[in-house]
């Protein structure tokens, strides 16, 4: 989960063009290349330091109303080859293999000369917290297990002499 519309874990159901409001108000984000943000840059900010291995997107390919799949995807500066969802649907795209560490990374999508909006609805991170501290009840049960494993030891003696 995160802050925003695309970490809030709603994942469009269906096109743009059915799922959003005049007002804009719906699961997408999206960037008009050719008129408002080209190549948009996102970044992502992190509680703490993480290792990213897989990121998700889940992408509109309507090919409607000038909306496609960017012809490239940047993560973290680097280009990344992807598979977008088949013409005329919505889908994932899916960038794994990535090894990424930090608190903070960037996609940007790079649009495509001939379908200037780019449609997203969600992007989702996989990996794990880098160089997390256990949890206080972490903490208690791994005590608790040394407790017992000195108590058995320390009884396993006394019942030897």
């Amino acid at each position: 989960g995160g802050l925003g519309d695309l970490t809030d874990g709603v994942v469009a159901p269906d096109f743009w063009f059915n799922t959003e409001t005049a007002a804009g108000a719906g699961p997408y984000v999206g960037w008009r290349g050719d008129v408002g943000v080209a190549n948009p840059l996102i970044t992502f900010n992190f509680a703490g330091p993480v290792l990213i291995d897989t990121i998700t997107i889940h992408m509109d390919n309507s090919r409607t109303g000038g909306v496609g799949t960017p012809s490239q995807i940047w993560v973290d500066g680097v280009a990344q080859a992807f598979a977008g969802p088949a013409n005329g649907t919505i889908g994932l795209v899916t960038l794994s293999g990535l090894n990424l560490s930090g608190p903070s990374h960037t996609i940007q999508f790079f649009q495509d000369t001939t379908f200037v909006w780019t449609f997203v609805s969600e992007i989702s991170f996989f990996g794990e917290r880098d160089g997390v501290v256990p949890e206080p009840g972490t903490w208690a049960l791994m005590i608790a297990g040394f407790g017992l494993a000195g108590a058995a030891l320390r009884r396993r003696r006394s019942v030897a002499a």
